[in-house]
């Protein structure tokens, strides 16, 4: 519970080489979250097993929900949000390959935000290696512009798409501590409902009760831009709570073949142990 909400914190689709990571940095925001909810949006056995078996690990935080329609790589994840409508309940949602997580204070703060403003639709985190996100970093200049500027959309050339562009931020992420350098204490409106990828967003379940949770397939899409159109309902970005976003499919060939993810996983060994989860 956190200033008398419940939190549920959603993660789509579950590949074990990240999760192993975000579960761990989920462990540590224990303290404020009621559950954690697996979304099993994929037909890979392993990554099932994995989920199960966390799941039997953590029985009173870690819940397992399964998909109820023919799985469709990501465009069957809208189905699970009609499932995220209760009253007086923050959620949270976080892509699976989200690989590292600013600390409880910083979260604290993003869900007091939430919380308080019921007049943005979706509170984004500041989310790096996110196009629009990226933008605004580069312009801010709490990341380097050496492989270029990236533009003001979803799915810009350079910051969506372009693997070298993302391994450059990995690589000024990874030599810092922590990510508090890369906080802005200021919070971005999306006035024209542009779409932002949702790596990490946060919505009150008395808003989608509105609709029922009813989500369209594109989900991002209806989210981001649709949906927020139509109500007159603004989203916007919190820059006060950081987190870092693995890939994008058009980046995690050339990602892959590089040590980041195991830097990333060293990071977090080199710290405060949590949790034993293998």
């Amino acid at each position: 519970m956190f200033l008398t909400k419940r939190i549920v914190v959603v993660v789509p689709a579950g590949r074990k080489q990240y999760l192993e990571i975000l579960i761990e940095y989920l462990l540590k925001l224990r303290e404020v979250i009621d559950e954690v909810r697996f979304w099993i949006n994929t037909i890979n056995e392993n990554d099932i097993k994995y989920m199960e078996s966390v799941n039997k690990k953590y029985p009173d935080f870690i819940t397992l929900e399964y998909l109820t329609i023919k799985h469709n790589n990501n465009l069957s994840i809208y189905s699970f949000f009609k499932n995220c409508k209760q009253y007086d309940t923050v959620y949270v949602r976080f892509d699976d390959d989200v690989v590292m997580i600013d600390d409880i204070d910083a979260f604290k703060s993003f869900l007091k935000f939430r919380i308080e403003n019921s007049n943005y639709f979706l509170v984004y985190a500041n989310i790096l290696n996110n196009a629009v996100i990226s933008h605004l970093h580069n312009r801010f200049g709490t990341i380097n512009t050496d492989k270029g500027i990236a533009g003001y959309s979803c799915l810009d050339n350079l910051g969506w798409k372009n693997p070298e562009f993302a391994i450059n931020l990995h690589n000024q992420i990874l030599t810092k501590n922590d990510l508090k350098s890369f906080r802005f204490n200021k919070f971005w409106i999306l006035h024209h409902y542009e779409r932002v990828s949702i790596n990490c967003i946060s919505w009150l379940g008395e808003e989608f009760a509105k609709f029922d949770g009813i989500v369209g397939q594109d989900e991002e899409q209806w989210l981001s831009s649709d949906k927020p159109k139509l109500i007159s309902k603004k989203n916007v970005i919190f820059g006060d709570f950081v987190v870092v976003h693995y890939s994008f499919f058009t980046q995690r060939s050339e990602i892959d073949k590089t040590d980041i993810l195991s830097r990333y996983k060293n990071k977090l060994e080199n710290k405060e142990t949590f949790v034993d989860i293998n």
